[in-house]
């Protein structure tokens, strides 16, 4: 499997900040969904995001929830989740994260299948329970794959101690909104970085509304070791051909340097 600790030792020996791309498993189809993958990881991404389809994709704005939406008509089943990402295990060396929600993930027991299987390096369930963390957190951990936790500016530090026990990379939510919405104000994010800073000695990951390299550029800078792009990136496979989506990976790539 591919080593996160590789990516963390980038992060702190060589001061290089990280980029992650979202992608719904199977859009729009296994085959190519696979392949612009592939494609996207060559173009620069240093870490791939497979989101689960959802019957429920509350978190999501419009763009990612058509994705789950046209996704769940053909890949609803464990047995073809589990196929997807032992294929995708094969074409990529990069470290692959599942995100998904409580109902499809953990309710399903999908999480420890995967895990035993060795097919993700970590997991991102944003609504999980504070019950269902210490168990999920402590089951992964016996399969030598990680929860990362979603922590946002509104949490309490109380609340993200808990969150962030035992974790080495934090998913930073840069808005309290849904997926796809303007990132327009920074001005708090400097000090989001250094409440979280305070509080553990974790790789900080940025997400939500980052749409484009000046914002990639504007978020490093800000002092966060890496970022996440989704709605973009799905946006662009949605309406664009592949050879824009691999340049608009590159371009994201370039802002991190």
């Amino acid at each position: 499997m591919a080593s996160q600790k590789k990516l963390i030792d980038k992060v702190k020996n060589d001061h290089e900040a990280f980029l992650t791309g979202y992608f719904v498993a199977a859009d729009p189809s296994v085959i190519d969904s696979i392949y612009i993958i592939k494609k996207a990881v060559a173009a620069g991404l240093d870490v791939v995001e497979i989101g689960i389809p959802s019957k429920v994709p509350f978190l999501e704005g419009d763009v990612i929830r058509r994705a789950h939406n046209r996704t769940r008509k053909h890949f609803n089943k464990s047995a073809q989740f589990l196929d997807f990402l032992t294929k995708l295990r094969h074409e990529i060396t990069v470290p692959i994260w599942i995100m998904g929600y409580s109902a499809e993930v953990v309710d399903s027991n999908l999480y420890i299948e995967i895990a035993q299987k060795n097919l993700a390096s970590a997991f991102i369930i944003p609504d999980i329970s504070k019950g269902n963390l210490s168990k999920v957190r402590k089951e992964l951990k016996r399969c030598n794959t990680e929860m990362i936790p979603v922590i946002n500016n509104h949490m309490s530090e109380e609340d993200i101690l808990f969150a962030s026990q035992d974790c080495s990379i934090i998913y930073c939510q840069m808005h309290a909104g849904k997926t796809g919405t303007d990132l327009k104000n920074l001005d708090s994010v400097p000090l989001f970085e250094k409440k979280i800073r305070k509080l553990s000695n974790a790789t900080l990951m940025a997400g939500f509304g980052i749409k484009n390299a000046n914002l990639v550029r504007e978020i490093i800078a800000c002092g966060f070791d890496g970022v996440v792009v989704g709605s973009e990136i799905v946006k662009t496979m949605e309406k664009e051909p592949i050879e824009t989506l691999v340049e608009f990976i590159h371009q994201l790539k370039q802002a991190t340097k």
